[in-house]
């Protein structure tokens, strides 16, 4: 054990390095290649500590440098994996579940993106709609894509229906769009495209009191945007010109 652990700990130092700088920069996949190459050097080390520490105690044996590297590294092996599988796991925002879109560039309003999701977040919670709840997540259109960092407001009754809410820097100035989608399971999607040839018909088949409930949701969370867009301009003494506009479609999903 000892012959091997000295071996190879020269070589696990500047590969360790790297698994930090993937690590900092977030590049999953990298990270997810260098972490199990760390596991495949040091990950029988795992098996070695009990007796290690039973000879430590019995003989008064140190722990040596290349041992303890090899724990640090076995250890940065499985966070490294952990953290890579979790960043990989995005949510996918598919072209063809979107049913209605709307975007409005604030000018000079770059640097804003977390101030405007948090405002729209807490006006959201605090207008206590019926089972509607947010979170926080990286989306994706594609698998390994691009991420970017979006608001969704869900509806608990309603789980299918969706709001994706995005403000990103876009040079000097903030984009902000918002993006309602129906998302029907992979089942209901796959029997509503061969039954219909449209893979959103049954899931858009619901009774008035529901479409009711949906365009009151998806109004509401629209103001919500509008107000805290209205309060940014205001912030940086510009005209809302164009704010007030509706969405393509909006409100006519039905």
């Amino acid at each position: 054990m000892a012959q091997f652990l000295a071996g190879i700990y020269l070589a696990l130092i500047p590969v360790l390095v790297v698994w930090g700088y993937f690590f900092y920069k977030q590049w999953d996949i990298p990270l997810l290649i260098v972490s199990g190459l760390l596991l495949l050097f040091t990950g029988e080390v795992v098996f070695e500590i009990p007796r290690f520490v039973s000879l430590s105690i019995s003989y008064g044996l140190k722990f040596d440098f290349s041992f303890v590297l090899a724990i640090v590294c076995t250890v940065a092996g499985i966070w490294g994996i952990i953290r890579s599988v979790k960043g990989l796991m995005v949510t996918i925002l598919r072209s063809d579940a979107v049913l209605d879109r709307w975007n409005y560039v604030v000018k000079q309003g770059a640097g804003r993106g977390d101030f405007v999701l948090g405002t729209i977040e807490r006006a959201i919670i605090d207008t206590r709609m019926p089972g509607v709840g947010t979170r926080r997540e990286q989306i994706a259109i594609e698998l390994f894509g691009e991420k970017r960092p979006f608001l969704i407001v869900l509806n608990t009754k309603y789980k299918e229906y969706k709001m994706y809410i995005n403000a990103r820097d876009f040079g000097v100035d903030l984009d902000v769009s918002w993006y309602f989608t129906a998302s029907p399971r992979f089942l209901k999607r796959t029997l509503s495209r061969h039954a219909t040839g449209d893979p959103q018909d049954l899931t858009m088949r619901v009774s008035l009191f529901a479409q009711q409930d949906i365009s009151a949701f998806k109004s509401i969370t629209h103001d919500r945007v509008k107000q805290t867009l209205d309060m940014l301009l205001e912030e940086l003494n510009l005209e809302p010109s164009g704010l007030n506009t509706g969405s393509r479609g909006f409100l006519s999903v039905w």
